[in-house]
């Protein structure tokens, strides 16, 4: 009879233990998930107001569209490369400003970057998409920053575009860490 019931105290408490990590690792990874992407969004903003303060440094060298200088496509190359995303530079047109034989980057510009872009130009003022791990939504995490002229005008939007895999692979690995952890609980 002993037994029966230490058996039952033993499958209540591991039933208990296991719906308290379910709801704590639920928790979890929605805190970390927003954090992170918070934290992202916050970085990639800073990122490009800081290139489109400097680009507005190079814009006096643009004319119509086209970009002669030198140091400027070696800038923009090199921030391309980095910035470990797609950047692009748009005029009010929506049209890529061309940057000479290494234009950056290849991929083509999302609707949803585009609608971002003719915003800035509107309002002047950093746009930056949402973040969401749900497959019918863009997996990507965009910002547009406007370059102004000498005169405060908005001259051209800095577009940065980045895939949101590692915040995905993050919320993975923590998934893994949470579960061997209730594994090891178990045990």
């Amino acid at each position: 009879m002993n037994s029966k019931i230490a058996q039952r105290l033993t499958l209540y408490f591991a039933m208990a233990l296991i719906l308290f990590a379910l709801t704590v690792g639920t928790l979890f990874s929605l805190m970390f998930a927003r954090h992170t992407a918070d934290v992202t969004k916050r970085d990639l903003c800073a990122h490009a107001v800081s290139i489109a303060q400097t680009v507005a440094e190079f814009a006096d060298d643009c004319d119509q569209g086209e970009c002669k200088g030198g140091g400027f496509k070696a800038y923009m190359r090199y921030i391309g490369d980095a910035a470990m995303s797609d950047l692009y530079l748009l005029d009010e047109r929506g049209e890529s400003v061309a940057l000479g034989e290494m234009a950056i980057p290849e991929a083509p510009l999302s609707e949803q970057a585009r609608g971002m872009t003719a915003q800035v130009f509107e309002s002047g003022e950093v746009i930056s998409s949402g973040f969401s791990l749900n497959p019918f939504h863009p997996r990507e995490m965009i910002v547009c920053a406007p370059v102004f002229d000498p005169q405060e005008h908005v001259r051209f939007a800095l577009v940065m575009s980045m895939p949101v895999s590692s915040i995905a692979h993050a919320l993975q690995d923590a998934f893994y860490m949470l579960t061997a952890c209730l594994a090891i609980a178990m045990v």
